[in-house]
């Protein structure tokens, strides 16, 4: 029984003290695992947290430039409509102005180039009236 014993406590029990151990290993080890894949799910989480608000933000500004450009763009249209306005009324004068301005040289050439202006006459007062 003695032979028992030492056998006992100098293999087995060695491997039972280790083969605890070596369960203490292995769930620390599946522990370490599972705090790492929960820091990474916690990144992951907050990254796309944080690219959602971007992209939702990114979404707004879009929205507000199209706003703007459609208000820019009816703007346009309206400038472009009173330029093609003005346009045709600057035509319309400048036509007038040039036949105003063929009529006054065949005025001249019919008058012989003097055109004949009559200045009015004044009346005659009477000496000593009026002051």
């Amino acid at each position: 029984m003695s032979e028992f014993l030492i056998v006992v406590l100098t293999q087995v029990l060695p491997l039972l003290i280790g083969g605890t151990s070596l369960v203490g290993l292995l769930v620390e080890r599946k522990k370490r695992k599972a705090d790492t894949l929960k820091a990474i799910q916690d990144i992951y989480d907050e990254f796309v947290r944080d690219f959602s608000a971007q992209i939702n933000q990114l979404k707004r500004q879009v929205a507000e430039n199209k706003r703007v450009a459609e208000s820019l763009g009816i703007e346009l249209q309206k400038e472009k409509t009173n330029f093609q306005k003005l346009q045709t009324k600057y035509i319309t004068l400048n036509e007038k102005y040039n036949r105003l301005k063929r009529e006054f040289s065949d005025y001249k050439k019919r008058n012989n180039g003097h055109a004949h202006t009559t200045k009015p006459q004044r009346s005659a007062s009477p000496a000593g009236a009026g002051n």
